[in-house]
């Protein structure tokens, strides 16, 4: 006897094998007649949320996944979901879940994006956010970027900087090879032209007020970045080695040691 279940908002976990086959059997068949199938389905019922988290991460170990969604179920990953919900942002923390709240692609911030604009402007390891992002997503880096001793503000401030600042390359760069190689610099340099400091702590950069780093801010900041970028060749190789990092602390440096304050 037939039956039939009915499935309020159910969450497909792991079947992308499974849709493949079928894809394929049909591809490599196109006269197959379609007829009747079958495939096996496990269902599991759960309303809580961390219990949800547990089935994907186990579900998922022994399937190739990109690393930064075998974090997404850690409590910390949660509370920034929510955090920048109240801020008005999406937090990609489930990957393309913005696709299902029909949120706009400008509010959407990844998980990937996010780590960049943490280790650019918190770390000041720019190189590595532009070259090496999987790298905060590895056991031994993760806490570098991702910790509960971080301010949580700093993680909406990271955010939407990162925006404020894609947004003002747009029309300051054209070329987007040098958008993409320039944006983690301009990062890094720009909370050190508003904050005074060529280093500035978690404290201060979390009270940091995006609506106050305008493009006159970005512009300054990117004076000091330009020249370094083309003194290393102005290409990919000179934004993801060590060199242009190191000549941009030096010359952030020069320019507001002697400003420091006391944060």
């Amino acid at each position: 006897h037939s039956k039939e279940l009915t499935i309020d908002e159910p969450q497909i976990v792991n079947g992308l094998q499974t849709s493949m086959e079928v894809y394929e059997h049909f591809r490599v068949n196109p006269q197959s007649p379609a007829g009747r199938r079958h495939a096996v389905v496990r269902l599991i019922e759960s309303a809580d949320i961390k219990q949800q988290d547990r089935i994907i991460k186990a579900t998922n170990s022994q399937t190739k996944i990109p690393p930064q969604y075998l974090w997404a179920t850690d409590e910390l990953q949660r509370d920034i979901e929510q955090l920048f919900r109240a801020s008005g942002l999406h937090y990609d923390r489930r990957k393309n879940s913005w696709r299902k709240l029909a949120v706009g692609l400008q509010k959407v911030v990844g998980m990937t994006e996010l780590a960049q604009a943490v280790s650019a402007i918190y770390l000041q390891e720019p190189d590595h956010a532009r070259a090496r992002p999987s790298r905060y997503f590895k056991k031994d880096q993760y806490a570098k970027v991702f910790s509960t001793k971080v301010p949580i503000e700093l993680y909406v401030l990271c955010a939407l900087l990162r925006k404020r600042a894609e947004a003002f390359l747009q029309t300051a760069e054209s070329d987007r090879m040098h958008r993409n190689n320039l944006l983690f610099y301009l990062l890094m340099a720009v909370v050190a032209v508003k904050l005074k400091t060529p280093r500035a702590n978690g404290n201060a950069l979390a009270g940091l007020k995006v609506g106050e780093v305008d493009d006159t801010v970005l512009a300054t900041a990117l004076t000091l970045v330009r020249p370094v970028y083309e003194e290393f060749g102005a290409s990919d190789t000179a934004a993801k080695g060590p060199e242009m990092l190191a000549e941009l602390k030096t010359v952030l440096k020069s320019q507001f040691t002697k400003q420091k304050k006391k944060l």
